[in-house]
């Protein structure tokens, strides 16, 4: 396990220097606010900052330490690969529908979805997830940076509530 870390860090670190250095290509910010270049720079530093962490914590290990996590892990089972496959699955459903549907619905009913049937999750725990996720979404995403989305079946409702929130501010 522990090479295994230590060359999926590695990978992953020379990734995130490529996805870096291409970010860097387009504006990070601009008189509107990010640019092009910005999610995919921070998206990339946090998977260097994530990949580095894995590599030291790894590499600077104690000797003794390394001996006992030396075991091998077992390759995956039926279960597993039926998990991923149901997340596949998911997102695909989850992609026909985000048009159609709009993005707070979908993105509702895929954490939901998710977090019910693979995380094994409470009903009312999936749906309380759910719903701060696709409000956080709503929040971050479409009020604080402007990022338009489908709105889908509540295109109505969702502009009514814009102009609530542009009353409000």
């Amino acid at each position: 396990m522990l090479r295994r870390d230590i060359i999926s860090s590695l990978f992953f670190l020379s990734i995130s220097i490529i996805f870096i250095f291409g970010s860097l290509n387009y504006p990070l910010w601009n008189v509107y606010g990010p640019g092009s270049g910005f999610f995919p720079f921070i998206l990339s530093s946090l998977l260097f900052m994530f990949s580095l962490i894995l590599f030291l914590s790894k590499v600077l290990k104690p000797i003794r330490e390394r001996m006992k996590s030396s075991v091998e892990a077992t390759p995956p089972g039926f279960a597993d690969i039926r998990i991923v496959l149901s997340y596949l699955c998911f997102l695909f459903i989850f992609y026909i529908l985000f048009d159609f549907l709009g993005y707070i619905i979908s993105i509702f009913l895929f954490v939901a979805t998710v977090l019910r049937f693979l995380g094994k999750k409470s009903k009312k725990i999936s749906i309380g997830i759910s719903m701060l996720t696709s409000l956080f979404i709503f929040l971050v995403f479409v009020n604080l940076l402007g990022v338009t989305f489908p709105e889908g079946v509540l295109s109505d409702f969702l502009y009514n509530l814009s102009k609530v929130w542009k009353n409000v501010r």
